[in-house]
């Protein structure tokens, strides 16, 4: 009898500017990236609001993702 094994690897799809895992970016995702930088609030995916790229989330990630949606 022959068997057959399927690997399956989770996929995980990152999108620029989504902080809050809608997989959308809009304001909402603003919302929240303010909310983590003032201390009030948790983001799904820290690295979608990683906009710079430098491995922290600060001000000019926010900056990043208001420029996105206008």
């Amino acid at each position: 009898m022959l068997k057959l094994l399927l690997l399956f690897e989770e996929v995980t799809h990152t999108l620029d500017g989504d902080s809050n895992g809608d997989s959308t970016v809009n304001i909402s995702d603003a919302v929240a990236l303010q909310k983590f930088l003032l201390g009030t609030g948790n983001l799904t995916n820290w690295k979608n609001g990683d906009l710079c790229q430098d491995g922290k989330i600060d001000v000019f990630d926010m900056v990043e993702i208001r420029k996105l949606i206008i």
